[in-house]
């Protein structure tokens, strides 16, 4: 060590005076130098507290908080007595954002010695930090008390009795903190600010100057002046300080913008904008993206995510991102709230049109349906906005203060509120009872849809206000008598929305001075003063004119930007300052600080790595390594920065390079257990679960409540198919940190796999609680809601995960899965393309693409893809059981089979293979397929109840092969019930539409409407209860040369819903058929022809003269083809009612048959069916229907087909006796049964059942046998 002025080298200086001397170095700002001196101290007396926490106190001063903590907390370990250790250890806690230990620190302080003024003034600012208040305020009058002329201690009890909404009495603290202190800056910002919110705005403005002026580039003190300029309408120097709101306390985040656009030209130039603030901001600035748009060849503009589908539908052109995706590269970029600035805003100058959002036209239609039922003047109410808002307490009020306006005839209300105070709808009593439209809006998207609907919207300052003047609707906004800058002052109208009427109050004015004055207004205009509504419209559309012309012609000018200079800071100064701003979210603030440090010291390691953190929470990732890669070169010995390099290396995608910097971290400190966590982290990327799961539980053993060890500990048990053994990991995460949305998450997923869909539902919901944007959660709760069979809502929050993440190939394919299962084959097409689109190698979505050709009756195309599927997974079970089902329509019912068991060779739990191979092949004693069925069916507590159902279904198949009808008819019963109550059947309701069809067509009905329709001779209808031969009929006659069987076709019930009013609404089946006259009844007919051919055409030979229709449930349609295709042909399958119904029983039909899954309900549907039936054979004309019983072909084939043959107007040909030979596709229950020669082995099997068809047979009364 260098000897400094002549002083003696501290090695030889007693204790007491070498410590002096290392303070005098410190103070000096020698910190190198007084921290060598201490060390020197340790190694002759190594438990010196004082010099410990001299250490601690030099390594604060050089940045290094975590350094300084553990120094200082060894000074209360050797020195608990002393009070200012534990008050300076406080202090250095609450900067690394730990303040709930700040308060115990300072308390140990405090209970030593009392009256230590810096100990009670640092626990009020911990305090003030957790949010108490009234604790923060009672502290620093201790402190006061202590020291009266602490003037940071007034300072600091003004700010908590701001909080407090105490303004009067903060004003005082903070005039007396400037008083003791005239060169407080902070003293006399924080005057200026709670003056403007005490309403004293003049007096506001001169506090601000004043701290101005004592410091020029105080962020917080030129932004608050810049909004009380702004009050004034004085735009030109308002919206400069405004600027300075990007430096202040309040701008949270990554630098931004990066690349500033100073409003120069964007001819050819791609601008990005980010929204800022809150969503009423967005609304309301959102009008300078059209004329930004016009300056630029493409603007890229990213808000919250509840106002994406607006923006979308509103801003044509504009690429509207939410809280994912990336811009495209871009050449400069702003913050909306700087854009009145950069367009020279001025009071007259303020893009002002009407409407400048609209509604998505399917909202807007949705609403104004809802909404048609509300009588008189339509008025949408909120009367409370965000109570974490700062001004909240004096904007919103209580709904029993606008029960006046209630009681105005001629006008009704909804409520458009959100959030915790829709809970005062259900505490309000009397009429007119107020519908909370709030409760059913997904984003601003609905808002805006039920905005439009309305005719007024009364609301006090929110985001709807802003939201109904950008739509150009009338609104009335309730202010108090201080209010937001935008409102201006002294004000009935508003100058940024020409439909904006203003209702302020007045200083000592309460809301039930304001509430009269409205509701007389109301009145007036439910009789008829229309003008009231928007008094200020006309002058505001003269005022638009006037400012478009002014933006025009100042489109060329361009504004010069902002500089603030900065002020120098020591470098390890800076460098807490900036450990405190990026642990509170101001990145941009911590890293200038940084780069500040590293200009004066280019060699410090801990400002590299700190450039490094703060880069990669900013999303800069190649940055943040470089960054953290400089801080190793300078020291290579800190274990930290090499794990922390590790996980970034592994989000880079460089896992090689992420494991050797963790094994690294592990050599330097095998006590880190982030480090463990990291490698674990990085070889489970590799797909090494094993040694994964092994370093997580090690990270567990070091620190026992790492939350994320726990999590990632889950993750590779779940690799692993160890779900039991996940669950309680997550479990023990999500406890630990309760708002730890990922963890919630991946519990609900393993929750998922244990085949536990409520719970994971739950769960899930959760998560979206902490996180309600996450699409990853949404795409995960939509696959629950799927495995529960909501699949309407399943497709609703993928629809809502697609607008967040649009490029995310795996939630467009399950996206497409839910839209395959509601049977919306061209959507689910649509979106499975897309996902094929973005990853081309996806198996699943060329697996899916074999789902939707096979729906289309593409079953070749099927083939291909389910075969280019395995081409891409070889093991992927499900394509092998598609395939399966591919083949068995094509008949190839041996490699059908095969199919089948590949699937269960490759995943044997899949409980839907084996419902396929069930029916695919007769089950004998010993199958092994059998054995492990039943062994899944123990363990029920690992299935899903769908798994379960189906097990049941094919267990019950299985069984009655072998002849165990007992055990055969529990699985039935059981799977059945399974079904059943997951389904919505409404039994009056089906019955109600037989009634209503047989009310319709009466003999005279079809009397005087026959003879017009189509008169085409294409078509041949087979009708009749499913399993009742249907199938073995269509194949007889699809066995004929001239005949095209195109089996079980939605096409008659598709043209039945195309038919419209007058009105163009759609009118229901039957209601409509009294209205058709001729031309339209041949319309009918013609539609249906026409599609019929297109099915023909797509699959049938040229020579093809007839064609099958073989939907059995047509016969709800009987009367309407008799009329519309007259010269159809209808054959009707008739078997025998207990036979049918228990075949049916035995069933899982993969379409809707909700009637056939209770044996009461089902016999009564047979019955209701019959009845029907018997209407149709009374009200036709006679041969209009064959009937065709199922025992009397197998009985006598030859006769029976010859017969039906004829019906059909067709020449006999022997290979329809032959039917089982015919190569055609079979897509139904029977395709097994119909590729085999006539059998009699199903007439009467419900007998081996008779014991327990009890609630069938009385169901179905006398008709239980046709005898």
């Amino acid at each position: 060590m260098n000897n400094r002025g002549g002083q003696t080298p501290p090695a030889f200086m007693p204790l007491g005076e070498a410590l002096q001397y290392a303070e005098r170095c410190r103070s000096d700002g020698r910190l190198t130098e007084a921290e060598a001196v201490c060390r020197q101290i340790l190694q002759v007396q190594p438990n010196t507290p004082e010099v410990e926490h001299l250490l601690g106190v030099i390594a604060h001063q050089n940045g290094k908080l975590a350094e300084a903590i553990q120094h200082v907390q060894r000074a209360t370990r050797l020195a608990p007595q002393i009070a200012v250790f534990h008050a300076n250890l406080g202090e250095m806690l609450r900067l690394a954002g730990r303040p709930k230990l700040a308060v115990e620190e300072a308390r140990r302080a405090l209970a030593i010695e009392p009256d230590l003024p810096a100990a009670l003034s640092n626990l009020g600012v911990a305090l003030y930090e957790l949010k108490d208040y009234e604790e923060a305020a009672r502290a620093q009058r201790k402190a006061i008390a202590a020291a009266p002329d602490f003037a940071e201690a007034h300072g600091n009890l003004g700010n908590a009795l701001h909080a407090l909404r105490k303004f009067d009495e903060a004003i005082a603290a903070f005039r007396r903190a400037v008083e003791l202190k005239p060169d407080y800056a902070d003293g006399w910002a924080n005057y200026g600010t709670t003056l403007h919110h005490s309403g004293s705005f003049d007096e506001g403005i001169a506090a601000l100057r004043r701290a101005i002026a004592l410091a020029p580039h105080h962020a917080n003190a030129r932004s608050g002046l810049g909004i009380l300029l702004l009050m004034r309408g004085e735009f030109g120097e308002g919206l400069d300080e405004y600027e300075w709101r990007l430096r202040s306390t309040e701008r949270k985040g990554p630098r931004f913008p990066e690349i500033p656009w100073a409003g120069g030209s964007l001819a050819g130039k791609h601008i990005y904008v980010q929204a800022e603030q809150g969503f009423g901001d967005t609304l309301q600035f959102a009008r300078y993206i059209p004329p930004l748009a016009r300056r630029a060849s493409r603007v890229t503009l990213r808000v919250h995510q509840q106002l994406v589908t607006l923006f979308r539908e509103s801003l044509p052109g504009i690429t509207v991102l939410g809280d994912r995706g990336d811009p495209a590269p871009y050449h400069c970029d702003a913050v909306l709230l700087s854009l009145p600035r950069l367009f020279r805003t001025r009071l007259e100058s303020i893009p002002s049109d009407v409407r400048y959002l609209r509604a998505p036209a399917d909202a807007a239609q949705r609403w104004g349906k809802h909404l048609a039922k509300m009588r008189g003047l339509k008025v949408g109410l909120v009367w409370a906005g965000n109570p974490e808002h700062v001004n909240d307490s004096r904007r919103s009020l209580d709904l029993k203060v606008l029960a006046a306006l209630f009681e105005v005839q001629g006008a009704s209300f909804a409520s458009l509120q959100f959030g915790p105070r829709t809970a005062d709808l259900k505490k309000r009593k009397g009429k007119p009872a107020i519908e909370d439209l709030g409760a059913r809006f997904e984003d601003f998207a609905d808002t805006a849809g039920a905005v439009d609907a309305l005719d007024l919207v009364i609301t006090v300052d929110t985001s709807v206000a802003h939201l109904a003047g950008a739509l150009g609707k009338p609104v009335w906004v309730l202010l108090p008598w201080v209010s937001d800058w935008r409102w201006m002052l002294n004000r009935e109208d508003n100058p940024w929305y020409p439909t904006m009427r203003l209702f302020r109050q007045k200083r000592g004015e309460s809301w039930t001075d304001i509430v009269p004055r409205i509701v007389k207004e109301l009145a007036a205009v439910v009789q008829g003063d229309l003008a009231r509504l928007t008094p200020f419209k006309a002058e505001g559309v003269r005022r638009a004119a006037h400012a478009a012309a002014i933006m025009a012609a100042e489109a060329a000018q361009v504004a010069e930007p902002i500089t603030a200079p900065v002020t120098a800071m020591p470098p390890g100064q800076a460098l807490i300052v900036a450990e405190q701003k990026r642990r509170n979210g101001f990145l941009a603030d911590a890293d200038e600080l940084t780069r500040r440090a590293i200009e004066a010291e280019p060699d410090n390691a801990e400002a590299a790595h700190m450039l490094g953190i703060i880069a990669h929470q900013s999303g800069k990732l190649s940055d943040a390594i470089a960054h953290v890669r400089q801080a190793i070169a300078i020291n290579p010995n800190v274990a930290l920065y090499h794990a922390n390099l590790g996980e970034m290396c592994r989000l880079a995608g460089r896992a090689d390079e992420a494991i050797a910097a963790s094994r690294r971290a592990i050599a330097l400190d095998p006590g880190n257990a982030g480090a463990h966590s990291n490698l674990g982290i990085a070889l489970f990327d590799q797909g090494k679960f094993e040694e994964a799961l092994s370093l997580h539980e090690r990270a567990i053993a070091l620190q026992a409540h790492f939350v994320q060890a726990h999590s990632n500990r889950g993750n590779a048990l779940q690799r692993l198919k160890r779900f039991a053994e996940a669950e309680p990991s997550y479990r023990r995460a999500v406890e630990l940190q309760p708002d730890f949305a990922d963890g919630w998450n991946n519990l609900g997923t393993c929750l998922r796999e244990l085949k536990r869909a409520e719970e994971a539902e739950t769960v899930y919901r959760k998560a979206l609680e902490i996180a309600p944007n996450n699409p990853d959660t949404l795409d995960n709760l939509a696959l629950a809601v799927k495995d529960l069979e909501r699949l309407d809502e399943a497709a609703e929050l993928l629809r809502r995960a697609l607008v967040i993440e649009q490029n995310s190939d795996k939630i467009h394919l399950h996206y497409g899965t839910v839209l395959l299962d509601q049977k919306k084959v061209d959507e689910a097409e649509v979106a499975a393309s897309r996902a094929l689109s973005l990853n081309m190698n996806s198996h699943d979505a060329v697996n899916l693409m074999g789902r939707i050709a096979f729906e289309r009756g593409d079953l070749d195309g099927a083939l291909a893809s389910h075969q280019r599927a395995l081409a891409l997974k070889p093991d992927l079970a499900d394509a092998y059981n598609n395939m399966g089902n591919v083949l068995k329509e094509l008949g190839r019912l041996d490699e059908a089979e095969n199919a089948y068991l590949e699937a269960l060779r490759l995943d044997p739990a899949v409980a839907s293979v084996y419902v396929n191979l069930a029916d695919s092949r007769k089950f004998v004693a010993g199958d092994p397929h059998l054995v492990a069925m039943e062994a899944l069916a123990a363990k029920s507590e690992r299935l899903s109840k769908t798994d379960r159902m189906q097990i049941d279904f094919a267990l019950g198949k299985a069984y009655a092969d072998l002849q165990d009808y007992p055990r055969s008819f529990r699985h039935l019963h059981a799977g059945n019930a399974a079904k059943r109550a997951t389904i919505g059947y409404d039994e009056t309701a089906a019955f109600a539409l037989f009634d209503h069809i047989e009310r319709i067509f009466t003999p005279d009905m079809i009397e005087a409407k026959s003879g017009s329709g189509d008169p085409s001779q294409v078509p041949i209808f087979v009708v009749g209860m499913p399993r009742s031969g249907t199938t073995l009929i269509e194949q007889i006659i699809a066995s004929h040369p001239m005949v095209h069987g195109a089996g079980e076709l939605q096409t008659l019930h598709d043209v039945v819903l195309t038919v419209r009013g007058t009105d163009g609404c759609t009118i229901p089946y039957p209601e409509f058929v009294p209205a058709l006259d001729e031309a339209a009844l041949r319309q009918i007919g013609r539609d249906y022809v026409a599609r019929l051919g297109e099915v023909a055409r797509r699959e049938a030979s040229p020579t093809v003269q007839r064609v099958t229709d073989k939907m059995p449930s047509n016969y709800y349609f009987l009367g309407l083809i008799h009329l519309a295709l007259p010269q159809a042909k209808i054959i009707h399958a008739v078997r025998d009612p207990v036979d049918t119904c228990v075949s049916c029983f035995s069933k899982l039909f993969s379409a809707e048959q909700n009637h056939t899954y209770d044996l009461g309900e089902l016999g009564r549907y047979y019955r209701r069916y019959e009845r029907l039936m018997t209407h149709w054979c009374r009200v036709l004309p006679a041969g209009s229907v064959l009937d065709v019983r199922y025992e009397d072909v197998v009985g006598d084939l030859q006769s029976q087909a010859q017969r039906i043959i004829a019906h059909c107007g067709l020449p006999w040909d022997d290979r329809c006796l032959s039917f089982h030979r015919t190569e055609r596709p079979v897509r139904t229950a029977s395709a097994t049964q119909v590729r085999k020669p006539i059998y009699r082995s199903a007439v009467g099997r419900w007998r081996v059942y008779e014991d327990q068809l009890e609630p069938l047979l009385t169901a179905l009364g006398g008709r239980a046998r046709l005898g």
